[in-house]
């Protein structure tokens, strides 16, 4: 979605004239350079490496009891009728089970604690460079980060998606193409 935004920008930036591209204004920010020095990022961040190093611990210390279960089977297997050893292998096997629903279930808890440390410091930014934008004057502000030039504001008077809409659900984006005469020479 976003290539195909920059892909738009760049197309209508090279159809227009070139005294309409000298009023244009342009600016960038560096999203990498915002999580480097905003204080929100940084404890953002410290938040959610603790919450991954806790469930990392709990992780390890499940995976030590199910190896320490395989363990004492294999030493007490010969021992062991076929009903204990049915009841250790089910036993073993709900433990993996549990670890592996622990696994994703952790996999899904940091993510959604992503999203809630960090979108509410995205919005701010996002209205910050909207009004940083509108009060500058600046038509488009792209993203020079890690990003990759995403365009992060654009001036409304420059949407063209209403009108290409309306072009493709007219009859097409493009022209047909008038066939080709066979005559040669």
């Amino acid at each position: 979605m976003k290539t195909t935004l920059q892909y738009l920008l760049i197309a209508a930036l090279g159809l227009l004239p070139g005294a309409a591209l000298a009023q244009m204004k342009i600016g960038f920010i560096n999203s990498d350079q915002l999580k480097e020095q905003l204080p929100e990022i940084k404890a953002a961040q410290q938040q959610l490496e603790l919450l991954q190093q806790q469930r990392t611990q709990e992780d390890e210390g499940r995976q030590a009891k199910l190896a320490q279960m395989e363990e004492n089977f294999r030493k007490q297997e010969m021992l062991l009728s076929e009903a204990s050893k049915a009841e250790k292998q089910a036993e073993y096997e709900a433990e993996g089970q549990k670890l592996m629903e622990f696994r994703q279930n952790t996999q899904e808890e940091v993510m959604k604690k992503n999203f809630e440390l960090h979108n509410p410091i995205f919005e701010k930014i996002n209205t910050a460079i909207k009004l940083v934008a509108e009060e500058e004057g600046y038509d488009y502000v792209l993203d020079a980060g890690s990003a990759g030039g995403a365009v992060v504001y654009a001036n409304d008077k420059y949407d063209l998606t209403d009108k290409l809409l309306k072009r493709l659900q007219v009859g097409g984006a493009v022209p047909a193409k008038a066939p080709a005469t066979g005559s040669g020479n």
